[in-house]
């Protein structure tokens, strides 16, 4: 039986870590991996999209029925002239910064981590982001257009990390 089994995922992903740097003695920590920024960035976009959701979320409980017709529904907003304007602002910020959070959050299972620092701290990360029940990212479906041959096939966003996680070993050893 695999011992990782009957560890919490965040114990699991804490032995890999420490599994990963006992195996890579002179792999390099650097400040200048590009996932470290990545997770800085998505952090503070993430932040923005809760604070944008909780404040719709107020106003959908302030705001009359009759003045808040206009939505947010698959990244597009549904503006209603009659609407409050607070509500209609509203949902054109929660839109905005979840198109924001999303295209950073695609845009980290591009890049590749550059070091041991980088590779534990976005697997720490999509760990603790999951686990706080937060969909990474949220609604976007990825494809491989790079992929030979081409699909249509739409993978999930792990498939994508893990791949990078497995490229960025292999060149973090080197």
């Amino acid at each position: 039986m695999n011992s990782l089994v009957a560890l919490p995922i965040t114990g699991a992903m804490q032995v890999a870590s420490s599994s990963i740097a006992s195996a890579l003695p002179n792999a390099v920590e650097s400040d200048n991996d590009p996932m470290l920024a990545l997770i800085g960035r998505h952090k503070a976009a993430h932040a923005e999209f809760i604070e944008a959701m909780d404040h719709l979320g107020d106003l959908e409980e302030t705001i009359p029925d009759e003045l808040k017709k206009g939505e947010t529904f698959c990244f597009e907003v549904t503006i209603v002239e009659s609407d409050d304007p607070r509500w209609t602002a509203a949902n054109l910020r929660y839109n905005d910064t979840i198109i924001k959070a999303d295209s950073i959050a695609v845009e980290m299972l591009s890049v590749m981590p550059t070091s041991l620092a980088g590779l534990q701290a976005i697997m720490g990360y999509a760990v603790q982001h999951v686990r706080d029940g937060h969909m990474w990212p949220d609604g976007a479906q990825i494809n491989d257009e790079d992929e030979e041959p081409k699909s249509d096939f739409i993978r999930d966003w792990n498939f994508y990390l893990l791949r990078n996680l497995g490229e960025a070993l292999q060149t973090i050893a080197v």
